[in-house]
């Protein structure tokens, strides 16, 4: 399956249930397994949706001061936060 634009992707699956997923992105460098979705379509419906949320691969932004003007030159770092006992994988 290929995601849009968007993201959004569709496609079929044999049975619901929980299935590993690979999620990957040439042109972003991401490459993901998650090893346990759950694929379980809404009552009544053969359809299910899948939220699969990824660490963010891109950062863009703007630092301004008080007044909201542009600070020419600032430095902006972006650096993970270590994972504490009991949070999400």
């Amino acid at each position: 399956m290929f995601a849009d634009d968007e993201g959004l992707f569709q496609g079929s699956l044999p049975r619901s249930g929980s299935w590993q997923v690979d999620v990957k992105s040439r042109g972003f460098g991401v490459h993901r397994r998650l090893r346990a979705v759950e694929v379980e379509p809404a009552a009544g419906s053969s359809r299910a949706w899948v939220e699969i949320e990824l660490p963010g691969t891109r950062l863009e932004g703007e630092v301004v001061d008080a007044q909201g003007r542009g600070i020419d030159r600032a430095t902006v770092m972006a650096v993970p936060v270590p994972k504490k006992a009991g949070d999400p994988a």
